[in-house]
């Protein structure tokens, strides 16, 4: 088949064991259900590597299989070599993987994942978000009763995902006040409700730069997911120019090939200068979590790439119902 196709891109993030584990809150998938779901991906679709995307983005006329689906993992997580590649690399399956460089190469943990385990060691979020504002009224100046009320209004809607409460704490911590507020305020709650020793709870939740290699030499293709994990779309351009300098480390780090490099916006922000920064980078490709398919052709844009979201979009099982998102491709 040589038609350029419809192109499905799947999302993971945690892929782990789940219930009766030590994090039984934490948003994730149970690695059950993630072999259920590679049965139904290979009943219905085709897996593909990144390379054949960079091949078109190059302007050449790869051999596209019916059906493709390219499998994605973001945030460089141990789940994602101990569970997802071991379990890949037996079906012989291929998959493109995204780490910060902070948390991949430098060993730190980061604000989004300190976030992650508060909410799941701490169910009642309505008390963290009080807790928050706690720490806000005592560490902005002026009037911070105004402040926390702008923060309020603007922050504390429900999401896809989430209720208001939760929403609320993931935004003032991920975009909030200032930098160092916001981490301050992580990190006082993570070793509060999580663990004081921030840097051997990295070590447990992170691949290591060992295991990317590995993965990479059996297939696997590696990009960027930024340096620190930032919102491009609530940073100004020197703050994205910077975050996306330190993570052209990945490329040295890992030897990745020249003129194959991606790039997975965090939290799927980005803007127009994102989007300059990323070509100015040498990045040809680009990941969003913007929720469609892709139509591959001269026309695509691609580093504005789609996405459907494995823990919402996927069924699993072989048997499984056929999703809508399958009926568009069996079209």
């Amino acid at each position: 088949m040589t038609a350029a196709p419809v192109l499905t891109i799947v999302t993971y993030h945690y892929i782990r064991p789940i219930a009766g584990s030590a994090w039984p809150g934490i948003k994730g998938l149970e690695v059950e259900r993630f072999r259920g779901q590679l049965d139904y991906i290979q009943r219905h679709y085709t897996p593909v590597g990144a390379e054949l995307l960079f091949a078109e983005a190059r302007g050449e006329k790869p051999e596209w299989p019916a059906r493709p689906l390219l499998l994605t993992f973001d945030d460089g997580y141990f789940d994602h070599y101990h569970h997802a590649f071991k379990e890949m690399r037996r079906r012989g399956l291929k998959g493109a993987f995204f780490a910060p460089t902070q948390s991949l190469l430098d060993r730190r943990l980061l604000d989004v994942n300190k976030v992650h385990f508060v909410l799941a060691a701490e169910s009642d979020h309505r008390k963290l978000a009080s807790e928050i504002d706690a720490h806000l009224a005592s560490m902005l100046p002026g009037d911070s009763t105004a402040a926390i009320a702008g923060l309020h209004a603007a922050m504390r809607k429900p999401s896809r995902w989430d209720p208001a409460e939760t929403v609320y704490v993931k935004r003032v911590l991920q975009r909030g006040p200032s930098a160092d507020v916001r981490s301050a305020i992580a990190g006082a709650l993570f070793r509060k409700y999580v663990s004081a020793d921030i840097p051997a709870f990295a070590e447990q939740l992170y691949l290591t730069p060992a295991q990317a290699r590995e993965m990479i030499s059996e297939g696997m293709h590696f990009g960027s997911h930024g340096d620190q994990h930032i919102w491009f779309d609530h940073s100004s351009v020197d703050e994205q120019r910077q975050d996306l300098e330190n993570s052209l480390r990945l490329r040295t780090t890992l030897g990745l090939k020249d003129g194959e490099y991606s790039i997975c916006y965090p939290y799927g922000g980005y803007s127009a200068p994102s989007l300059d920064l990323a070509r100015q980078y040498g990045f040809t490709l680009g990941f969003t979590t913007r929720l469609d398919l892709n139509a591959v052709s001269r026309d695509t844009k691609f580093l504005e790439l789609a996405r459907i979201d494995a823990g919402a979009d996927v069924p699993s099982g072989a048997d499984a119902p056929v999703s809508s998102w399958t009926k568009r491709v069996l079209c």
